[in-house]
């Protein structure tokens, strides 16, 4: 049994991330670092101001999808409420 299993409630209860296309525990199980875009040999300062601003673009993305979802959502409604 990997690592991170040790760590994990029972994996049968753990539920599915959307943006992951694996199971969130099969992604810890297969987790490798990407050595190439966080160097080991880097501070861990600058390795945490990297994961940030990596944290902040995804964050940045999610929440123009979701404006684009309520837009999207309230135009249905309206020409819902327009034919009805």
């Amino acid at each position: 049994m990997p690592f991170f299993s040790s760590y994990l409630p029972n994996h049968t209860t753990i539920r599915r991330c959307s943006f992951l296309s694996v199971s969130s525990h099969r992604y810890l199980e297969n987790f490798s670092w990407d050595v190439a875009k966080y160097s080991q040999r880097r501070a861990l300062p600058e390795l945490a101001t990297l994961i940030l601003s990596g944290v902040g673009s995804v964050e940045d993305e999610l929440k123009q999808l979701s404006i684009n979802l309520t837009e999207a959502t309230q135009k249905l409604a309206g020409l819902t409420r327009k034919k009805g």
